[in-house]
């Protein structure tokens, strides 16, 4: 099940996602997938008037290869789909880029550990 949460949720999850590069910004609505009632994944969504951001994906090392990330995505997108925002932008990691780009986003900034990337048409 996927629902809202807030950031207190995640602090059991703080350091390992920072230790992997992620930076928390307060504003950003966030998501989280429980399975069993454990948090197992999470990412989250600034909204702006003409675009929205997908942020902070991470899903624990240990819970890796379930699926938690594209069902997240997915979601996220549905979100957007539904507020009529077309533009959504997201920082990828090495971990994330491949399936931002099997669903139309394009490479738009290249940094040192991420790539940021944009889709005008959801």
């Amino acid at each position: 099940m996927i629902c809202q949460i807030n950031h207190n949720d995640i602090l059991p999850f703080k350091q390992e996602a920072e230790k992997s590069g992620l930076t928390f910004c307060q504003s950003a609505i966030l998501y989280g997938y429980y399975l069993n009632d454990e948090l197992v994944a999470f990412y989250g969504i600034i909204i702006f008037k003409n675009k929205a951001v997908l942020k902070n994906f991470f899903v624990p090392e240990k819970k890796r290869g379930n699926g938690y990330f594209k069902k997240l995505f997915n979601h996220g997108i549905q979100i957007i789909k539904m507020l009529g925002i077309k533009k959504v932008e997201a920082t990828c990691t090495d971990m994330s880029i491949n399936y931002f780009l099997q669903n139309n986003f394009k490479v738009v900034k290249i940094y040192k550990k991420y790539k940021k990337v944009i889709n005008e048409n959801i």
